[in-house]
């Protein structure tokens, strides 16, 4: 063993001083080739691309700003017409059916769809810190509205 272990740690040392010779040698033998900027543009035009020689002005980033804006204000628009309101009702019961393999995301997302939870983040945020996470239970629960996300959690490990 000792002398297998000795091998192996020589072999290591030879590999790294040939690398080490091999880059120092090398590294010296770069040239740098000095092109003017008419040159690199001739070149890149030459490949197909376009150069453009105008220097960078604050109008076309208040062009950019705006277009993220106007997205980000569809996106939310979006986001509201896709929001349906919960019932008025707290009474309506929801069975949730929890078998064996679910996930916890295939569990929260069930829950999201019901909307029995509000963000499925922070209710997976909270399912994990207080450990609920590990002590969900198979079986067929009955939720309601009108119970605390922490009353869920209460429900589905059957504490």
């Amino acid at each position: 063993m000792k002398q297998t272990i000795r091998a192996f740690s020589i072999g290591l040392l030879f590999a790294t001083i040939l690398l080490s010779l091999t880059y120092y040698t090398l590294d010296n033998q770069t040239e740098v080739v000095e092109i003017s900027t008419e040159e690199m543009i001739t070149e890149l035009e030459g490949a197909g691309y376009y150069v453009d020689l105008k220097p960078p002005s604050s109008a076309g980033k208040q062009v950019e700003q705006d277009q993220t804006t106007t997205a980000i204000d569809e996106s939310v628009q979006e986001q509201e017409t896709k929001e349906i309101e919960k019932p008025s009702s707290e009474n309506i019961t929801h069975l949730l059916v929890i078998e064996s393999g679910m996930g916890l995301d295939s569990i929260i997302e069930e829950l999201s769809s019901l909307q029995l939870i509000e963000d499925e983040g922070d209710f997976r945020t909270m399912l994990v810190e207080n450990d609920y996470s590990t002590k969900i239970q198979i079986g067929e629960f009955e939720l309601n509205y009108s119970m605390s996300e922490k009353e869920i959690a209460d429900t589905i490990t059957k504490q």
